[in-house]
C-alpha cells in the first residue's frame, strides 16, 4: 500500500459555459498504481500483488458533494496485457462518512490499451466501483455535505484484476475536480445548556427528554444528519464508550419519525470528552420523513445511551448544540421510476410488438412501463409472452392490472438462466420467446385493458396495490419484450377430449410419461403428458395449421396409439383416445416376452421398487397376478 498526503487547491471555481459558480476542490496526484480491486484484492477478493496507491488530502471549505467528477488531466499507462481502458479507476470515502465510498472512472470502453490521456475538461459520474456483477454501489451519496477541516481518503484501484501478480497499469499527472455547492443554512439550531442524563435505551426511565425545541422559521426538508457545534460529556459509570451518548431527535409534525445520532464515534471508556465545532454526523437511524416540515414545527429530543452500563445515569452532557441539516425536496421521479409516471410502451397486438431496450433499474429499485392489450383468452388459443434478454443481470418482473392487482411475476425462467417470462395464455407463447416450448400450458388469462410491468433485479418482491421492495443490485442494458398473438384471429386451434390408459388404477403415486406427435405436412409438434389418472384430458394446440394431422400417442407400457384428424382451423373435440396396457418391455408388441419381464420382475413394490417399474401394468404399486393378466388379455396387439 502507497499512502501520501497532497495540499489540495481549495476555492470558487467557474468554467464559462459547463458550471454555475460553484464551490470546488481539486485532487492532484502526480503518479499513481492501479494494481487490483479496492484494498488491493483480486476479482475473488483474495490478496492481489503490487499495491495500490492511496493519497489523502483535507478539506477547506465544505461544500455539499455533487453527481460528477471533472478529471482536468491523467496519463494512463497498461502494464499488464487484456487491462481494458474502463478499469483504472478512483475510490473516494471521506472521514465525515467513514466505510462509506463512491467511485469513478477515467475512460469508458470495454476495449485494451496501450495508453489514453486526458488533456481537457472530462466530466464523469460519480457511481459504482464497476460495472461487473462483484463490484459495489456506491454508499457516499450526492448531497452529502462535506464538512471543512475533514479529510478524503483517495484509492486508485482497477475495476478488475488482470494480472494477480503484479499493477495493472499506471498513471501520472491525475488531476480532478470535485464540483460541488456551499452547504446550506442548517435546517434548525439545537441548543441544551444541560445538565441531561444519559441513562439506557430511548424509552429508559433514567434518560433525559426535552421538548418544544427550536420551532421552525420556515418550513423545510430535513437533510443526512446533523453538525455537532459542541457537546461536552461527562462520564458516571465506569466503562462506558464515549460512543455510546446518542440523540433521538423528532419533529412535532411527524412524532413517529426518530432521527437518531451519535456525538462521538470512538468506542472507548473515558471521563471527560468533549465533540464539536464543525463535527459532522449522519443519522445513524433515519426516521424517512419524506414530506415538507411545516413552519411553527418544534424538536424533541431524547438523550440515550445505546448500549447500558449499569443501573442509573451512564453518563451526562452539557453545552450541546447541533445544526440539524437541511434537506432539499425530493427529486420528481423520471419517466418509469414508479407506477404513476411508467413508460407507456402503447398496445400489442400480434402485428405491433412492443420493445424497451437497454433498460438500466437502480439499486432497490425497479422500472416501470405500461401497455395495452386486447383480450387474451385461453379458451382460443390467445398468448401473451413478456420476457426479459440481453442483460447479465439477474431481472424480476412483476405484472399488474390498471387497479394494482398482482397478475403474474417472475424470478429465473427455466428456459432461460437468469432471466424472466411471464406466460398468459393457455398457448405455449411466443416462438420467439426464450421461454417457449411449444408444449406447456399456461391456465391464465386477461380481460382487455392496461397493464403495468414492474421490470427490477434479484431480489424483489411484488405485492397487490402495486406494492414493490427489492434488495436488488443496480442492473444495465436489460431488454424487455412484449408479444401477442392477439390481433391475428387468436393463438391457434386446440385438440380436445381425453387419453384413456386402459387397464390402470393409478394407485400407488406413479405417473407414466405419455409423449405425443402431431405431423401437420412438413412441420411436427412434439409434448408429452403426465398421467397420474385412467383418464387425462387433452387440450393440444395445433397454432393456425391445416389440412390433415396424423397424431401419435406413445410411452410406458402402452401401445402406440395414432389418430388423424382434419383441422379446419377452429378448435374440435376428437373424444376419447384408448391406449391398450401389457407391453411392459416397450417392444411395440405385447408378448411372451412381456410375460416373462412381469415373472421376473414378480413382488416388487412401487415406487421404490428394483427392476423394471414398467411391469406394474396396472400401477397397483405392486408387480402382481394381475399384471401376468393384463399381459394375457391384450396379447397380441401391437402398435399402430
Amino acid at each position: 500500500m502507497i499512502n501520501k498526503t497532497f495540499t489540495l487547491a481549495m476555492g470558487v471555481i467557474g468554467w464559462a459555459g459547463l458550471h454555475s459558480v460553484a464551490v470546488a476542490q481539486t485532487v492532484s496526484i502526480p503518479a499513481a498504481d492501479f494494481a487490483a480491486f479496492i484494498g488491493t484484492t483480486t476479482n475473488a477478493g483474495a490478496a492481489s500483488g503490487g499495491a495500490n496507491t492511496i493519497v489523502t488530502a483535507s478539506v477547506g471549505s465544505g461544500y455539499v458533494l455533487g453527481t460528477t467528477v471533472d478529471v482536468l488531466s491523467a496519463n494512463i499507462t497498461d502494464v499488464a496485457a487484456g487491462s481494458w481502458q474502463n478499469e483504472p479507476s478512483i475510490r473516494l470515502e471521506n472521514d465525515a462518512f467513514p466505510g462509506l465510498s463512491t467511485y469513478f472512472n477515467f475512460i469508458d470502453g470495454n476495449l485494451t490499451y496501450t495508453s489514453f490521456a486526458i488533456t481537457s475538461l472530462t466530466t464523469r459520474s460519480l457511481g459504482a466501483s464497476t460495472t461487473w456483477a462483484w463490484g459495489s454501489a456506491p454508499t457516499l451519496t450526492t448531497g452529502s455535505a462535506i464538512p471543512a477541516s475533514s479529510t478524503w481518503t483517495i484509492e486508485c484501484y482497477e475495476g478488475y484484476d488482470d494480472d494477480n501478480a503484479g499493477n495493472d497499469s499506471q498513471g501520472t499527472g491525475i488531476s480532478f475536480t470535485l464540483p460541488g455547492t456551499p452547504p446550506p443554512p442548517p435546517l434548525a439550531t439545537i441548543n441544551i445548556a444541560g445538565p441531561v442524563n444519559f441513562g439506557g435505551p430511548v424509552g429508559d426511565v433514567d434518560n433525559s427528554v426535552v421538548t418544544g425545541l427550536s420551532p421552525l422559521a420556515a418550513a423545510g426538508y430535513i437533510g443526512t444528519g446533523v453538525v455537532v457545534q459542541s457537546c461536552d460529556l461527562t462520564s458516571v459509570i465506569a466503562g462506558t464508550y464515549e460512543s455510546e451518548a446518542r440523540i433521538s431527535l423528532k419533529n412535532s409534525a411527524f412524532p413517529t419519525n426518530a432521527y437518531t445520532f451519535q456525538f462521538s464515534t470512538v468506542a472507548a471508556v473515558y471521563g471527560l470528552v468533549s465533540i464539536g465545532p464543525n463535527v459532522s454526523r449522519n443519522w445513524i437511524t433515519n426516521g424517512g420523513i419524506g414530506g415538507i416540515l411545516p413552519a411553527g414545527s418544534t424538536w424533541d429530543v431524547e438523550c440515550f445511551e445505546s448500549f447500558n452500563d449499569g443501573a442509573g445515569v451512564d453518563s451526562t452532557g452539557s453545552n450541546i448544540a447541533f445544526d440539524i441539516k437541511a434537506g432539499t425536496p425530493p427529486p420528481p421521479p423520471g419517466p418509469g421510476d414508479n407506477p404513476g409516471v411508467a413508460i407507456d410502451l402503447g398496445t400489442v397486438t400480434a402485428t405491433n410488438p412492443l420493445s424497451a431496450t437497454g433498460i438500466g433499474v437502480n439499486a432497490g429499485a425497479a422500472k416501470w412501463y405500461k401497455f395495452t392489450v386486447a383480450d387474451v383468452d385461453g379458451n382460443l388459443g390467445d398468448w401473451l409472452s413478456i420476457w426479459t434478454a440481453t442483460t447479465t443481470a439477474d431481472t424480476e418482473i412483476g405484472m399488474y392490472d390498471s387497479t394494482g392487482n398482482l397478475i403474474s411475476d417472475d424470478d429465473d425462467d427455466n428456459a432461460n438462466g437468469l432471466l424472466s417470462y411471464i406466460l398468459i395464455g393457455l398457448a405455449p407463447g411466443d416462438p420467439g420467446g426464450p421461454g417457449y416450448d411449444g408444449v406447456t400450458p399456461d391456465p391464465f388469462q386477461t380481460a382487455a385493458g392496461t397493464y403495468y410491468l414492474a421490470v427490477s433485479t434479484f431480489n424483489s418482491v411484488f405485492s397487490g396495490g402495486f406494492g414493490f421492495t427489492s434488495t436488488g443490485a443496480a442492473g444495465a442494458g436489460i431488454d424487455l419484450n412484449i408479444t401477442t398473438s392477439v390481433g391475428s384471429g387468436g393463438g391457434g386451434q386446440f385438440l380436445t377430449g381425453n387419453l384413456h390408459l386402459n387397464d390402470t388404477l393409478f394407485a400407488s403415486g406413479e405417473t407414466r410419461s405419455i409423449s405425443y406427435t402431431i405431423t401437420t405436412g412438413l412441420n411436427t409438434i412434439n409434448g408429452t403428458i403426465t398421467a397420474n389418472a385412467s383418464t387425462m384430458p387433452l387440450n393440444l394446440n395445433l397454432g393456425s395449421e391445416s389440412g390433415t394431422a396424423v397424431i401419435r400417442f406413445s410411452g410406458g407400457s402402452f401401445l402406440t396409439k395414432q389418430v388423424s384428424v382434419n383441422l379446419t382451423g377452429s378448435s374440435q373435440n376428437i373424444g376419447t383416445v384408448n391406449m391398450n396396457n401389457g407391453d411392459a418391455d416397450d417392444s411395440g408388441e405385447v408378448d411372451a416376452a412381456d410375460i416373462d419381464n412381469v415373472i421376473a420382475n414378480f413382488g416388487q413394490v412401487w415406487p421404490g421398487g428394483v427392476g423394471n417399474p414398467l411391469a406394474d401394468l396396472d400401477l397397483s404399486g405392486e408387480v402382481d397376478a394381475a399384471d401376468i393378466d393384463n399381459v394375457i388379455a391384450n396379447f397380441g396387439n401391437f402398435d399402430d
